[in-house]
């Protein structure tokens, strides 16, 4: 196998992401649909960035990798997509941690979050 990539790692993310909502493992399949998607945020401006996007590559924040993408004009700014990013990103804190806001997702929450998954890495890799 060649290089490892980050849209090689948003793939596979996204695939565990189905598997486990099809294996009724709600809060492990909207952690990896988030973990999918910010790895494709990250191919995308490793990619099309620069030197001074390299910070970005090791933050979790996806409403701030959006927020890049949509500078370097991989994607239209949406605010229901930026609303989005923002739940994924409180998915990734509040899933992965314990503390006052940890919980379990429910079915409907990471259905969404992989659907919403799959049609942003779509968009992201046609460009």
């Amino acid at each position: 196998m060649g290089k490892i990539t980050y849209e090689y790692l948003s793939m596979r993310d996204l695939h565990e992401a189905k598997v486990l909502l099809n294996g009724m493992c709600f809060s492990s399949a909207g952690r990896f649909a988030q973990q999918a998607i910010e790895k494709q945020l990250k191919q995308y401006i490793e990619t099309h960035g620069d030197s001074g996007d390299l910070p970005l590559l090791s933050i979790h924040n996806t409403t701030r990798l959006y927020d890049r993408v949509v500078e370097l004009g991989g994607l239209s700014m949406s605010r229901e997509t930026r609303k989005m990013m923002a739940v994924l990103k409180d998915y990734y804190y509040d899933i992965n941690y314990p503390g006052d806001n940890c919980r379990e997702l429910e079915e409907y929450e990471a259905a969404e979050a992989v659907e919403f998954a799959e049609t942003l890495i779509s968009q992201l890799r046609v460009v």
